[in-house]
């Protein structure tokens, strides 16, 4: 019996994500926008929308 998680496998990840944020307390603390802001975010990450902290903050400085 293999007991480890495949942890390259994103679906594995997503699944195991979604189990750990939608049974914490915290979760179901906060309001539906926050909720979606948050879900939104994680979209964006996989599906590469994002850019690291050093291009972001080089278009924000003069």
């Amino acid at each position: 019996m293999n007991d480890f998680i495949n942890l390259e496998n994103e679906e594995t990840i997503r699944k195991l994500e979604n189990l750990l944020w939608k049974n914490n307390d915290f979760w179901n603390e906060l309001s539906l926008s926050q909720r979606e802001e948050i879900e939104k975010a994680d979209l964006e990450i996989l599906n590469n929308e994002t850019s690291d902290y050093e291009t972001f903050m080089s278009s924000h400085r003069k």
